[in-house]
């Protein structure tokens, strides 16, 4: 496995990562990696979620269907 050394790492966030490896009962360099990894595959999902939708649009598109306007729909729901 490879090692990463972080330099300069705020105080402010360093307190907080020692906090949290505390708490979960880890160690913090354990905690900085299970962080790391979490926003990684939290990315990963999003993008996995955004070109689902953009796939979604290019379907609708190539049916020749369109989302109709809703704003008179909320501004009525407003009250507006």
């Amino acid at each position: 496995m490879a090692n990463i050394l972080l330099r300069n790492v705020p105080e402010s966030i360093y307190q907080r990562l020692k906090q949290a490896a505390v708490q979960s009962h880890r160690s913090i360099s354990a905690e900085a990696l299970t962080r790391i990894i979490q926003s990684l595959e939290s990315d990963a999902a999003h993008a996995r979620r955004l070109q689902a939708l953009r796939d979604l649009d290019r379907l609708w598109e190539e049916e020749g269907r369109q989302f109709a306007d809703s704003t008179p729909l909320i501004r009525e729901d407003r009250g507006e």
